[in-house]
């Protein structure tokens, strides 16, 4: 994946609204202006998700257990997502061949391929409770 593969107009504008968002971009800046010789590569994660995220089963996969989950509409959201497995093969692919392909000193949004919501909650909500969210 590369800049190219995301409909993003630029990479460069930033918009945080927390003070973890506004470190991260503090972070960028400093390491892109750093004028450094040695590879490197921004990896920007889409929202992971795991057997062991401290949200996910304690909060989502309660509520479609309970069958309480409503979906305020079926059709139209877009999510990127990525399974903690995931990320880390592809975190690990960056790291073992950053100056082999010629990736260094780039930004690079790495994530599952995009999936409307409403289908990536039904898909949990099958396999927990056995039938579609509501």
């Amino acid at each position: 994946m590369n800049q190219t593969d995301f409909p993003l107009n630029n990479f460069y504008k930033y918009h945080p609204h927390t003070v973890y968002g506004k470190s991260k971009v503090l972070s960028e800046k400093l390491l892109i202006n750093g004028g450094y010789k040695y590879d490197w590569v921004i990896l920007r994660p889409t929202n992971i998700w795991g057997k062991w995220h401290p949200r996910y089963p304690k909060e989502f996969w309660k509520v479609l257990r309970e069958k309480k989950y409503i979906h305020p509409s079926k059709h139209g959201v877009i999510r990127s997502y990525e399974y903690v497995g995931n990320i880390c093969q592809q975190i690990l692919f960056f790291m073992n061949n950053i100056s082999e392909i010629n990736i260094s000193k780039n930004i690079y949004y790495v994530g599952d391929k995009p999936i409307e919501l409403y289908n990536w909650v039904n898909s949990f909500s099958l396999e927990i409770s056995g039938q579609n969210v509501r």
